[in-house]
């Protein structure tokens, strides 16, 4: 049998095989695997560095929006650019909603965005912080505006009107607020 190409190939080393495939480099002293985990490493390291300086930064305080006298002129406003086109029925309920939520998580220092209406005047009944007729209106003025929020009831003038009155004799500087 002759001694062929393959022949040749088979008697020398690997090493010596493959020097003219790898070119003039020496081999790695690291394994590849080892690189992988260095390079997975060096991410780790990148994304701690990342989320420790994130959360290095301070807390943004809350801006406390209005001392309770001052929620009336606040209101006003509201009802000036409801009259005025600025706001449609259905935003004025929002706007309301989102006012009396933020009023009553002033005084009873509660996240209102975590709490149902239903909760909400709970906590407020809970701390005597309304009396049971603002606890009505209170609760009138959830419902109209909820119905709003959450059943997409587009209300009329009148219903819009009729939640701006309920804001008014609810937050009103003599009310059971403060």
């Amino acid at each position: 049998m002759s001694a062929g190409p393959h022949a040749a190939l088979a008697a020398a080393p690997l090493s010596a095989t493959l020097a003219p495939l790898r070119g003039p480099l020496p081999a790695p002293a690291a394994p590849p695997f080892m690189l992988t985990l260095l390079y997975l490493l060096l991410c780790a390291l990148i994304f701690i560095a990342w989320r420790s300086r994130a959360r290095s930064h301070p807390a943004v305080a809350a801006i406390p929006l209005a001392d309770p006298p001052e929620g009336l002129p606040l209101l006003e406003e509201i009802a000036a650019r409801f009259e005025a086109g600025q706001f449609s029925p259905a935003e004025l309920c929002l706007v309301l909603a989102s006012f009396a939520r933020v009023r009553l998580t002033q005084a009873t220092g509660l996240p209102a965005s975590r709490l149902t209406s239903a909760e909400l005047l709970e906590q407020a009944q809970a701390s005597r912080l309304l009396t049971p007729a603002e606890l009505k209106l209170a609760a009138e003025l959830f419902q109209l505006c909820d119905r709003v929020k959450f059943a997409a009831d587009i209300p009329d003038g009148e219903r819009a009107r009729r939640a701006l009155e309920l804001a008014r004799l609810l937050f009103a500087p003599a009310g059971g607020e403060e």
